[in-house]
C-alpha cells in the first residue's frame, strides 16, 4: 500500500510540475502577446499618420500643378519681348579642311628633317624599345595592351615612311 501512495505522490509531482511549466509559459506568451499588440498599435498609428501625409502631400502636388498650368497660360498670352540686338563684333575665321597625312608627309616630317629624326628616336627609344609583357593579372593585361598600343604608333610612322621610300609608291591625290 505504501508503494501505491508514494507512486501516486510521484505521479502528482510530476503532474503539479508539469503544470508550473505550462503556468510560467503562458505567463511569458502573455508577456509576448501584450508586446506584440503594443508595437502592433503603434505601428498602425503611424502608418494612418504617413497616409494622413501622404495625403496632404499629394494635395499640395495637386495645387503646385494648377499653379504651373495657370502660370504657362499667363506666361503663353503675354507677349515676349525683343531683345536689342548688338552688332556683331571679332574677327571672322574661315578653317580650311585638311587632309590626311600621307606616306609622303611621314616621310618628309620625320625622315628628311633632321629635328623629325630626334623626335622619331626619341620617341622608339621612350616607347618601343620596352617589353610589352607586365607579370601579373588583369591590371598586368590592361597595361601590357597599353605598352603594345604605345609601340604600335611608333610602328605605324616606321612603316608609312617605308612606305614612302618603296621605289614602287606612287602618292594618289584624292581631293
Amino acid at each position: 500500500m505504501i508503494f501505491y501512495i508514494a507512486l501516486m505522490l510521484i505521479a502528482g509531482l510530476i503532474l503539479a510540475v508539469g503544470w508550473w511549466n505550462e503556468v510560467n509559459k503562458n505567463r511569458v506568451l502573455d508577456g509576448k502577446w501584450f508586446d506584440e499588440t503594443i508595437v502592433s498599435s503603434k505601428l498602425r498609428n503611424e502608418k494612418h499618420h504617413e497616409w494622413e501625409r501622404a495625403e496632404v502631400l499629394q494635395e499640395q502636388v495637386f495645387a503646385l500643378k494648377h499653379t504651373i498650368v495657370d502660370l504657362e497660360t499667363e506666361l503663353s498670352e503675354r507677349p515676349l519681348p525683343t531683345p536689342e540686338e548688338e552688332p556683331e563684333t571679332g574677327n571672322f575665321v574661315k578653317r580650311k579642311a585638311i587632309r590626311r597625312a600621307t606616306p609622303e608627309t611621314y616621310r618628309n616630317v620625320f625622315d628628311l628633317d633632321i629635328n623629325g629624326q630626334r623626335v622619331l628616336d626619341h620617341l622608339q627609344l621612350t616607347f618601343a624599345n620596352k617589353s610589352t609583357y607586365v607579370r601579373g593579372g588583369q591590371d598586368a593585361e590592361r597595361e601590357s595592351c597599353f605598352k603594345a598600343g604605345q609601340a604600335n604608333v611608333i610602328g605605324f610612322i616606321f612603316n608609312q615612311i617605308n612606305q614612302a621610300n618603296n621605289p614602287d609608291y606612287k602618292e594618289e591625290v584624292n581631293d
